[in-house]
């Protein structure tokens, strides 16, 4: 059996090496308080946001393709009864 690679660790956006301490938890905790008024674990959303952070901007392209998926996955839950895309 192979060995699992190391997880990849990315640093925060905005984050840099002379940031005073508070300045970082004061990001998270308004980090928190944004997740937590769109209804998403806070856990999650620093995860994700350290992950996408790392990531190249999206082109027009891409951008349109995951608007036509999120579209079809609203078209497909409106048809389910008793299913109601969120908005």
């Amino acid at each position: 059996m192979t060995p699992s690679p190391p997880p990849v660790v990315v640093p925060m956006a905005g984050s840099s090496p002379d940031q005073q301490p508070g300045q970082t938890y004061q990001r998270a905790s308004d980090d928190d308080q944004e997740a937590r008024e769109l209804g998403i674990d806070p856990e999650s959303y620093r995860y994700w946001k350290r992950a996408v952070s790392a990531m190249p901007p999206m082109t027009p392209e891409e951008i349109a393709t995951v608007g036509a998926v999120l579209r079809r996955i609203d078209a497909r839950l409106a048809r389910q009864p008793g299913q109601r895309p969120r908005r």
